[in-house]
C-alpha cells in the first residue's frame, strides 16, 4: 500500500501457526509504491470526469485502474488565494507548522513526499493533505488511491461525505493480505 501506517491486528485462533501467519503478512505487507507511483498517472486539473495523463506506468497504477478507461471523483476543493499563496511555499514532507506559528496539530496543509508512501489519510476537516507536486489539496480519488482503494469504486454524497468515506474505509489491499496470511495461518492455503 502506498501510506505509512502503523497498524494493529489482533488475531486469536485455537488452531494454526503463528510463525506462518507473522510471515505471510509481512510478506504481503512489504513497502508500497511511493504517492506518485500511486498517483502520478492522475491529472493536475480536477474534475468530475477525466481522462488519465497517460497508460499506466506501474503496477500498483494497473491494479488500481483495472478496467476503468475514464476516471471519476477526481474531486478536490478549490481554494482561496491566500490558502493557496500559503500553500505554494510548503516544500514536500513538511506543513503550515513549518512555515508559521500554527497549532499544534502539525498534519494541517502537509505536503506529501513524492518519493515516499503517504502518510495516514485521515478526516479532512483538521488536516489537509496536499499533493506533493501541484498546488491543491489531494482529490477524492487521489486520497483513495493512497488508501489503495481501487478507481472502480464509486463515492455518494458531496465532496466532504467522498473524502470522509475514503478515511474510513479499510484498505483493499490490507484486506487482501490479511485474508491470505489467515489462511497461511490456519494451514488452508
Amino acid at each position: 500500500m502506498p501510506q505509512k501506517r502503523v497498524r494493529y491486528i489482533l488475531v486469536a485462533s485455537r488452531r494454526g501457526n503463528q510463525e506462518a501467519f507473522n510471515y505471510a503478512l509481512k510478506n504481503e505487507m512489504r513497502k508500497g509504491p511511493s504517492c506518485l507511483d500511486a498517483i502520478g498517472d492522475l491529472p493536475e486539473q480536477c474534475g468530475p470526469n477525466s481522462d488519465y495523463i497517460g497508460p499506466p506506468s506501474n503496477d500498483y497504477q494497473k491494479w488500481a485502474r483495472h478496467s476503468c478507461t475514464r476516471l471519476s471523483f477526481h474531486l478536490a476543493p478549490k481554494h482561496r488565494p491566500k490558502t493557496l499563496e500559503k500553500i505554494k511555499k510548503i516544500p514536500q514532507g513538511k506543513s503550515l507548522r513549518s512555515l508559521e506559528r500554527a497549532p499544534l496539530f502539525s498534519y494541517k496543509y502537509y505536503r506529501l513526499k513524492a518519493d515516499e508512501p503517504a502518510k495516514t489519510i485521515v478526516y479532512p476537516m483538521g488536516s489537509v493533505i496536499i499533493h506533493p507536486i501541484y498546488n491543491r489539496v489531494i482529490s477524492v480519488r487521489e486520497a483513495a488511491r493512497l488508501q489503495a482503494l481501487p478507481d472502480s469504486l464509486v463515492f455518494t454524497g458531496g465532496l466532504m461525505e467522498n473524502y470522509y468515506q475514503v478515511a474510513d474505509a479499510t484498505p483493499v489491499l490490507l484486506a487482501k493480505a490479511l485474508a491470505k496470511a489467515l489462511l497461511m495461518g490456519l494451514g488452508d492455503a
